[in-house]
């Protein structure tokens, strides 16, 4: 599963209902935490360099690098302008000094629009060019990546 969920303790949940314990997966990296609400990634954060407001930060579009981001062992890019950005403690923030730059991965990205793009056609092509969020990843890879990644998520719906 490649969704995050992540468990901050003594708030409610939006229908007010209390969570007491949850297994937050990210990124394939599981921790039970007692908690009482669950958040997901954070929507419309302003990036630490260019200031310009994030719609989506997609952290579910990396593979295993998202426990090292978490830790902030590792940063990863601003889809606006490609520079280093924290997500220690699950926060937007500057990227600690001295670590290496990850980049988001066209599959996992291909992966996701299958089932939470349906909107805009179920493919990263799609997503990417319908207004939205997607927009702010559109030069993010080459349109061959995109095509490829589409492709193959296609092949895996089709099976062997």
């Amino acid at each position: 599963m490649s969704m995050v969920a992540l468990a901050w303790p003594n708030k409610p949940t939006g229908a007010g209902r209390r969570v007491r314990s949850l297994v937050a997966v990210y990124n394939g990296y599981l921790t039970t935490q007692t908690a009482k609400a669950t958040r997901t990634m954070p929507p419309n954060e302003e990036c630490p360099n260019c200031r310009q407001k994030v719609e989506d930060w997609h952290v579910e579009w990396y593979k295993t690098e998202g426990p090292s981001l978490y830790k902030g062992l590792a940063a990863m890019d601003c889809p606006v302008c490609g520079q280093p950005v924290g997500f220690l403690q699950g926060k937007i923030g500057p990227a600690p000094p001295g670590v290496p730059l990850v980049r988001r991965y066209a599959d996992r990205a291909a992966e996701w629009a299958a089932s939470q793009a349906v909107s805009a056609g179920g493919t990263l092509q799609g997503y990417l060019s319908a207004a939205g969020a997607g927009t702010q990843y559109v030069n993010y890879w080459t349109p061959q990546e995109v095509q490829q990644a589409d492709a193959d998520e296609q092949a895996k719906k089709q099976g062997p």
